[in-house]
């Protein structure tokens, strides 16, 4: 059997069992803010409204609502599905879907970084790790900024200069940061952390821009 075939089933079995553990995981005995995450979607699908918010900033059980993240992707992700399909558990199949294409991202990368360890390992010690498993494959809004989280660290790692393995070009690393942003803004709050890490970045490129062009300047002289 080809080592393609090979991980497309390995693959395939992964999302299923990551699947059956959302399905079978307890939304009130993990978090609160799995119900509230898909009432959000499922009110977008029955009224047919457009979610301008997404989840609470503050903890509804402490009674201390005092405002929403502004956007409309955590809703539309949850009842786009359902347009689709219109079975409670088609926004299962589309968060894991998102998750696990992440995660192989993220295990491609890690395989890039630390190419003596094999990929099986890299690979199934990823897509099954405990916190992942019980975070991600649940209608959560932390299931979605593990998106964006990873295309972030992506584009971050690759942009810093003394880090880039130099697997895309520079643009694009910024480009997988500003999306990132852009993504995790509309669900979780701690967007403004990878808005410093990214604001870190550009230092560290105009630092090294600049000391390439002086260094080119320097060189130049020396020739005249």
């Amino acid at each position: 059997m080809k080592v393609k075939t090979k991980f497309v089933i390995y693959f395939m079995i992964v999302y299923f069992f990551r699947l059956a553990f959302g399905l079978m995981s307890h939304p009130t005995l993990t978090y609160f803010d799995c119900t509230q995450t898909y009432l959000i979607g499922l009110k977008s699908y029955t009224t047919h409204t457009w979610p301008y918010f997404g989840p609470d900033t503050e903890d509804p059980s402490e009674g201390t609502i005092k405002a929403q993240c502004p956007g409309a992707l955590e809703g539309l992700l949850i009842s786009a599905p359902l347009y689709i399909w219109p079975n409670p558990i088609s926004p299962y199949i589309l968060v894991n879907l998102f998750s696990l294409s992440a995660l192989g991202l993220l295990g491609w990368y890690c395989c890039k970084r630390l190419p003596n360890l094999s990929p099986w390992f890299v690979y199934t010690w990823i897509f099954i790790c405990p916190w992942d498993v019980h975070i991600s494959t649940d209608i959560l809004n932390l299931s979605f900024v593990c998106v964006g989280s990873v295309l972030f660290l992506l584009g971050f790692m690759e942009s810093v200069p003394e880090l880039s393995l130099n697997i895309i070009s520079q643009n694009l690393a910024n480009a997988l940061m500003g999306f990132s942003i852009f993504w995790i803004m509309q669900f979780h709050l701690s967007w403004v952390l990878f808005a410093a890490l990214a604001f870190s970045s550009f230092y560290l490129q105009w630092r090294e821009r600049n000391y390439f062009l002086s260094s080119t300047s320097f060189l130049g002289l020396c020739q005249h």
